[in-house]
């Protein structure tokens, strides 16, 4: 694949796909880390009396 290793700003288009993919797969995982951390605030704050740690979570 010839079209892979021309040029662009110093980089070729391999090396530029290369890091799209990592910046997808970093957004991804930090997306489900996101959403496991926030599962888990979610129920511990639910059992708290305290109504100010419910709205921090939501």
């Amino acid at each position: 694949m010839e079209f892979l290793e021309t040029a662009y700003l110093g980089n070729t288009l391999q090396n530029w796909l290369i890091a799209l993919c990592i910046l997808v797969g970093v957004f991804a995982v930090l997306k489900v880390i996101k959403r496991i951390v926030i599962s888990r605030l979610s129920k511990l704050a639910a059992t708290t009396d305290n109504q100010i740690d419910d709205l921090i979570v939501s």
